[in-house]
C-alpha cells in the first residue's frame, strides 16, 4: 500500500465511524449496491477505481482483486481501519479543493479510470461539484458514478446539482430502499452503455401485470406456441429496410420473438421491464442487449444511449399503448430528434373493442406514418403504424 499526505485536516468527530468501523453499524464496512449491480457494466479498458471520499475502503471491495484502487480522503494516513485489501491500494490524503488546485500532482489516468463518490460532494458546494465534473470530463474520463443525495436541506451538506450540460450524461436510478431528503442517488456515467449485454435502468416490481390486474408472464416464458412466432408485418418491413439499417430496437420485447427475422444479421436491442433473468428467450441472443426499462425511463434518459439513430429500426407491437398518451408523443419526437427515420408501431388504436390502453399520437406525430393492417379485420385487432426512411 501507498500512502501520501498532500495536505493536513483535522476531520469532524463527526465522520469518525466512516474511517473506524464500529459494531453498532456493521454496514460500514460493506460496498455500495450501486457498484454491485455496476461492476459487470464498466468498460474492459478501464484499469483504476479511484474513490474520493474513499473512507475506509468498504467500496473498493468489489475491485479489489482486479484493479488498481485509489483513494482520496482527509483522514491522516495511519488511521484509517481498512476494510479492504490494500494489495492495489493508493491513498491520498487530500480533499477535493485540493486536487483541483493541483492535479497534475497525482498523475492519474482518468482515460482509463472508473471515478466514484459515495456523499462526497455533499460535503462541497455546488461550485465545486461543478468545476469537479469540468475537470474529469475535459481530461480524459468518460466513467464516473457518483452516489450523492439531489436535495439536502441540511447545513453544512449542499444537494448534488450538476449543471444541465453535465447531467445529460448519467442516468439515474435510486440504489437504496430508503428515499426522501438527504437520500443518495446514483448517477451513472458509463462509456457506450449501450453496448453491455444487460443493463438494468430501474426496477419495476409490477412487471407481471397491466391495468386491471391482467397477468403478462407468459409473454416472458414464451409459453405459448403463438409466442414463438413473430410477426407477420416484420416481413414486410425487412424487405423495405435501407441498406443501412443494422440495429434492430423493439421496445416490449417480451422474450425476443420479434427479433427471430432479424437475429443473425442485425444487431438486436429490447426494452421491457421484466428482469433479464425472468425472461425464457426464444430467439437467439448472440447479438442481443438487454436493457430493463420503461418507455418513460426510456425518454427521460435518451441521451444517454449512444447508438447511431440513423441506422436503427424501431419498433413495438402493443408496448406503447401503455405509456400514457404524453410519453407516446415525447417518444416519437425525441427518436426523430435523435436522427431515427425508421419507426414501427403495431398497436391498437382508439375506438378498438378489447383493449383499453391504446396509441393517440397527436396530429401532428400521426401524419407522419402509414397505417396498413396485417392482421384480421377486426375491430381489436392491432394496425401497424409504419414510417420508413425507403417510403418517404
Amino acid at each position: 500500500m501507498k500512502q501520501l499526505s498532500y495536505k493536513t485536516y483535522t476531520p469532524s468527530d463527526f465522520f469518525t465511524h466512516y474511517y473506524i468501523p464500529v459494531p453498532s453499524r456493521p454496514w460500514f464496512t460493506s460496498p455500495e449496491a450501486i457498484l454491485v449491480e455496476c461492476k459487470d457494466l464498466i468498460p474492459k479498458y478501464i484499469d483504476t477505481i479511484i474513490n474520493f471520499g474513499c473512507s475506509n475502503g468498504r467500496d473498493f471491495v468489489p475491485f479489489q482483486d482486479d484493479f488498481n484502487c485509489i483513494g482520496f480522503d482527509i483522514a491522516p494516513i495511519n488511521y484509517i481501519s481498512w476494510v479492504c485489501n490494500t494489495d492495489n491500494l493508493t491513498y491520498y490524503q487530500c480533499s477535493i479543493e485540493d486536487f483541483l488546485l493541483d492535479p497534475t500532482y497525482f498523475n492519474l489516468n482518468l482515460s482509463t479510470s472508473l471515478v466514484y463518490t459515495q456523499g462526497t460532494l455533499m460535503c462541497v458546494s455546488p461550485e465545486v461539484q461543478n468545476k469537479f465534473i469540468e475537470y474529469l470530463l475535459n481530461n480524459g474520463c468518460k466513467n464516473m458514478i457518483f452516489h450523492e443525495p439531489p436535495y439536502v436541506d441540511h447545513p453544512p451538506f449542499y444537494s448534488f446539482t450538476p449543471k444541465e450540460e453535465y447531467l445529460k450524461y448519467f442516468i439515474t436510478k435510486q440504489f437504496r430502499p430508503n428515499t426522501g431528503e438527504g437520500q443518495p442517488l446514483g448517477f451513472i456515467c458509463l462509456e457506450k452503455i449501450i453496448n453491455m449485454n444487460t443493463l438494468s435502468l430501474n426496477k419495476y416490481p409490477n412487471y407481471q401485470y397491466g391495468e386491471g390486474g391482467i397477468n403478462f408472464s407468459h409473454y416472458y416464458e414464451g409459453s405459448r406456441d403463438w409466442l414463438h412466432q413473430y410477426e407477420p408485418l416484420l416481413d414486410y418491413i425487412k424487405e423495405n429496410l435501407l441498406s443501412n439499417i443494422d440495429t434492430i430496437m423493439i421496445f416490449g420485447c417480451a422474450s425476443g420473438r420479434d427479433f427471430i427475422p432479424f437475429q443473425d444479421n442485425f444487431s438486436c436491442i429490447g426494452f421491457d421491464i421484466a428482469p433479464y433473468e425472468q425472461i425464457n428467450w426464444v430467439c437467439k441472443t448472440d447479438n442481443l442487449t438487454y436493457i430493463e426499462c420503461s418507455i418513460e425511463d426510456f425518454v427521460n434518459n435518451i441521451d444517454n444511449f449512444e447508438v447511431e439513430w440513423k441506422d436503427v429500426l424501431i419498433y413495438s407491437h402493443g408496448s406503447m399503448m401503455y405509456a400514457s398518451h404524453d410519453y407516446q408523443n415525447k417518444f416519437v419526437e425525441k427518436v426523430l430528434e435523435k436522427g431515427c427515420k425508421n419507426i414501427v408501431m403495431q398497436e391498437y388504436e382508439p375506438g378498438n373493442s378489447q383493449h383499453h390502453p391504446y396509441l393517440n399520437l397527436n396530429e401532428d406525430n400521426l401524419k407522419l406514418f402509414t397505417k396498413k393492417l396485417f392482421k384480421d379485420q377486426h375491430l381489436h385487432m392491432p394496425m401497424a403504424h409504419i414510417l420508413l426512411e425507403k417510403n418517404i
